[in-house]
C-alpha cells in the first residue's frame, strides 16, 4: 500500500513537472473613440432673415430667395425642414414653394440667379407649412455627406383674395438635421 501511494505521488510529479507550455502575450494599446459631430450652418451666418417684405401685391412676380445649407460637422445627415408656429393670418393667402436644386456659379446671397431645380420639396400655402419638428419635411435628397452643401429655392406670391389685404405674417424657416 505504501508503495502504490509513493507509485501516485511519482507519477502525479513527473506529469506536472513535464508539462512545460509556451506563453506570449501582446497588447495593442492607445485605443480612443471621439464622437462625431452635426452641424448645419446656412450661407447668410448672419441669421437674416430670407423675406422681409412689404407691400406685396396679387399679380406681383413670385418673390425668390435662395440659401445653401453646408453640413459642417464629421457625420453624414438627414435635412428636414419647417416653420415655427405663424404670427398672423396672411400666411393662408401666400403660396409657397421650396425647390431643392444647385448654383450654377457662385451664389450671391439670398439670390437665386443661377439656381437649376433638382425637385420640389414642397408646394402649396404658408399656413399648411409644417410647423414642428415632427411634422417636418425631408429634403428629398437623401443623406448629406460631411462637407456637402445643398441648395433651396423659396419662392412666395399673393393669392388674389380680398380677404388678405393689410394681412402681415411672420415665422421662421428651420433647417433640422439628424444622424
Amino acid at each position: 500500500m505504501y508503495v502504490g501511494a509513493v507509485l501516485v505521488v511519482l507519477c502525479a510529479t513527473l506529469v506536472t513537472s513535464a508539462s512545460a507550455a509556451f506563453t506570449s502575450q501582446t497588447r495593442n494599446n492607445s485605443n480612443s473613440f471621439a464622437a462625431g459631430t452635426v452641424n448645419l450652418t446656412v450661407n447668410d451666418n448672419s441669421n437674416t432673415a430670407l423675406f422681409s417684405v412689404a407691400g406685396i401685391k396679387p399679380g406681383d412676380a413670385p418673390l425668390s430667395r435662395c440659401v445653401t445649407v453646408t453640413n459642417a460637422g464629421s457625420l453624414p445627415l438627414h435635412l428636414n425642414l419647417y416653420s415655427g408656429t405663424p404670427t398672423g393670418g396672411l400666411g393662408s393667402y401666400l403660396n409657397l414653394s421650396v425647390l431643392q436644386g444647385s448654383f450654377g456659379a457662385a451664389q450671391v446671397y439670398p439670390g437665386c440667379a443661377t439656381f437649376t431645380s433638382a425637385g420640389t420639396v414642397y408646394t402649396g400655402t404658408l399656413a399648411a407649412f409644417p410647423t414642428t419638428a415632427g411634422s417636418e419635411l425631408s429634403d428629398g435628397g437623401g443623406l448629406l455627406a460631411a462637407g456637402a452643401t445643398r441648395a433651396f429655392q423659396f419662392d412666395i406670391s399673393l393669392q388674389d383674395n380680398t380677404a388678405a389685404q393689410g394681412g402681415s405674417v411672420s415665422l421662421p424657416f428651420t433647417f433640422d438635421a439628424t444622424q
